[in-house]
Formats: C-alpha cells, sequence, structure tokens
C-alpha cells in the first residue's frame, strides 16, 4: 500500500470538526474557535486574552474570506 497524503487544500465539502482541529494542533500562534455546539447554539473560545485582538483577527479572516467568495464567482 502507497503513502496516503493528507489533502490540505481548498475543500467544497464538509470535512469533521474534530479532524480540522486535530490538523490545526501545533501549527498556531493564536486560535479562535467559531462554530456551533450539538444543541445548535453558539461556540466561542480563543486563545487571545485582549478583545480588541480578537475582534480585529475576526475582521481580517473574514475579509479573507470574502475574498475566496469574490475569486470563486
Amino acid at each position: 500500500m502507497g503513502n496516503i497524503v493528507e489533502f490540505t487544500g481548498m475543500s467544497y465539502k464538509d470535512i469533521e470538526p474534530d479532524k480540522v482541529l486535530k490538523s490545526a494542533l501545533n501549527e498556531l500562534n493564536s486560535v479562535i474557535v467559531i462554530g456551533q455546539d450539538k444543541c445548535g447554539e453558539p461556540y466561542v473560545a480563543t486563545s487571545s486574552a485582549d478583545v480588541r485582538d480578537l475582534l480585529l483577527e475576526i475582521e481580517i479572516f473574514k475579509a479573507s474570506l470574502l475574498n475566496v467568495l469574490t475569486d470563486e464567482s
């Protein structure tokens, strides 16, 4: 059996949340986790203690996601 290489590019299919989180281990300087818990309630966790830094990062990531959307058009 050959080597199995994990795909790290853009995906258009859902990926299990645990798999996404596991792939981020030991790779990040800071992290923001935004999602829904199993009851459908909002879930937010961050490694940053400074809310201003958190909001700035969210806006930067939001702009990146918007760029992905406009690039797809």
